[in-house]
């Protein structure tokens, strides 16, 4: 009797008696890889909510959001992290948290990625048919391993990160060329043990540079029998080092085309398998908004998986110390061990815009004006809000902030965060277009805009429900904006408690006698940053206080989008 309560027991294991997970196999995951994690818990590393009260951090990211967790194994490390044991204690934890689970094997004793796929120190002297049949050995014995534990991965990566193949140089590819047979031959080994321990699995293959467009891999991989059944991609926007001196915005939208590219060629759906921000950077969580905002909309995109987000302090792995390797510095961690702004971003259920935009005209004035929703729809119509003007630069018009500055994403997400107060935003169309330079430059100096934003104001406050009081008005403008709210905040002096000027050009030195915050910003690559530093000498000259702030790049929206993200949670404070 008790022989066969046993082995009725072994068979329920064996045969699927798994835990149940939060969220449905195939709904959008938002993932972590938390591989690091049981060293950081030797280590004493400590993870806390929102109450600085202490935290398991898995049960802390699965309250954020967190449905998914990726682990990575590696063949044998002489540490031991990351091998099949500590992956395996891991998996348990992430499964009784009702996590869906991503496998990653690399195949490797080591990190694998584009620079390094070594092969494992026990398979060195293998030749290539004893080295596949390594690859399909390992394969079964890390997945009959979590099957053994009740474990059902949803996915497995057979490799990671290889557009240069894996195994080298038995399986090293470079675009067309190198070893395409050995390395196909690799990865359809493995997705075949793969299934033969889980049938439903998704077996994917991932390779770096979400924005890069690989045609040749996919069709060479293919080409040679290769299998996948989801794409997996890297995306560290805010890496410009790894990405050619591309700013995060152009990364965002090269992926998003990338993506939808890949859907439509390989009929596949594809998984950001790897993201990364910066740490400390408060523009993370603007570039994770607006990367979220564009994945979410793609049919087929699967979902997300932030990379260690779980490191913060200067904490790194034993691994690193004879490497001489710093900190992992795109952790999601705050100093205090809670998870940030753009981690938060990125596991919290799609949420819907807080604002909206509406074309006007104001006093002749062609405008576009967003609105807070609170504020659209008060019922006192009687509580007056703050205002920002808003202008845009030479041969721009009231659209360009909407539909190049992104600024209804960024306000959506700064009011959504708390960091900005409830205001209203108008964008005029301060300086008309013409045809050529010459005419634009004149037009845009004549001193009549000036002379005519007295009127214009208000008439605004009397169509919208906005402060007239200087202490809840602000003025910013970009380039030739940034000109007129130099002359208008000086025209209209003490009308403007907060003044921003991004990339301005200063033909004439003013500014207002007393604003509670002078913002300037440029680029160092910007062709008016020389004259720029002439204006700001001028200020300094005549004891005018400012506050600087100087970024990379020059005269572009991915800087004025920087800029104004900056400058907003300043105001009305």
């Amino acid at each position: 009797m008790k022989k066969s309560v046993i082995l009725l027991l072994a068979g329920v294991l064996l045969t699927g008696c798994y835990c149940k997970t939060d969220s449905p196999r195939g709904s959008w995951a938002r993932g972590c890889d938390i591989s690091w994690l049981s060293e950081m818990e030797r280590d004493s590393v400590q993870f806390r909510d929102e109450r600085l009260e202490l935290r398991d951090c898995i049960s802390l990211l699965r309250a954020e959001g967190m449905n998914a967790v990726r682990l990575r194994v590696w063949v044998n490390h002489s540490t031991g992290w990351s091998n099949k044991e500590d992956m395996i204690g891991l998996a348990k934890r992430a499964a009784k948290a009702g996590q869906r689970l991503m496998i990653d094997i690399h195949y490797s004793d080591f990190f694998a990625d584009p620079n390094h796929q070594t092969i494992p120190a026990a398979w060195e002297e293998m030749d290539y048919e004893q080295m596949k049949e390594a690859v399909r050995e390992h394969t079964l014995d890390v997945l009959k391993a979590l099957k053994q534990e009740g474990i059902e991965p949803e996915w497995v990566q057979i490799g990671n990160e290889t557009p240069n193949g894996i195994l080298w140089p038995v399986g090293k590819v470079n675009k067309a060329e190198g070893n395409w047979r050995e390395y196909a031959a690799f990865t359809a080994i493995g997705y075949e043990a793969a299934k033969e321990v889980f049938p439903d699995i998704v077996v994917i293959v991932h390779v770096d540079n979400a924005y890069e467009r690989r045609d040749w891999f996919w069709e060479s991989l293919k080409e040679n029998g290769g299998k996948w059944d989801m794409i997996g991609l890297s995306h560290y926007p805010m890496m410009s080092a790894w990405n050619g001196g591309k700013r995060w915005q152009e990364m965002n939208e090269l992926a998003e085309e990338n993506i939808r590219r890949l859907i439509a060629d390989w009929h596949c759906p594809v998984m950001i398998a790897e993201v990364g921000t910066f740490a400390n950077d408060p523009t993370s969580a603007v570039v994770m908004a607006d990367f979220m905002k564009r994945i979410q909309a793609i049919d087929s995109c699967a979902g997300i998986f932030y990379w260690e987000p779980q490191v913060y302090g200067g904490w790194r792995p034993q691994e690193y110390i004879p490497l001489g390797w710093g900190s992992y510095g795109m952790g999601a961690f705050t100093e205090e061990g809670q998870p940030n702004e753009a981690l938060q971003i990125m596991l919290r259920p799609e949420t819907k815009p807080v604002g909206s935009v509406q074309k006007d005209t104001i006093n002749g004035v062609p405008c576009v004006v967003y609105i807070p929703f609170k504020v659209e729809n008060q019922k006192s119509k009687v509580e007056r809000y703050p205002v920002l003007y808003l202008q845009h630069g030479m041969w721009g018009n009231e659209f360009d902030w909407t539909e190049k500055g992104n600024l209804v994403g960024i306000m959506d997400y700064l009011l959504r965060a708390g960091k900005v107060k409830e205001m209203v935003v108008i964008m005029p169309d301060n300086c008309p277009g013409k045809p050529t330079y010459e005419e634009e430059l004149a037009n845009a100096t004549t001193g009549e805009w000036e002379q005519q934003f007295a009127a214009f104001m208000a008439e605004a406050e009397r169509k919208y429900p906005i402060s007239n009081q200087p202490s809840q008005r602000a003025i910013a403008g970009l380039s030739m904006g940034g000109y007129h709210t130099m002359r208008v905040s000086s025209v209209l002096d003490g009308q403007f408690r907060y003044v921003g000027m991004f990339s301005a050009a200063t033909f004439v030195h003013n500014m207002p006698s007393e604003p509670a915050l002078l913002w300037v910003a440029i680029g160092k690559d910007d062709f008016l940053y020389h004259s720029f530093s002439d204006y700001r000498r001028w200020l300094e000259d005549n004891h005018r206080e400012y506050t600087y702030y100087e970024s990379a790049g020059g005269h572009d929206w991915p800087n004025w989008q920087d800029y104004i993200s900056r400058f907003l949670p300043l105001c009305f404070q």
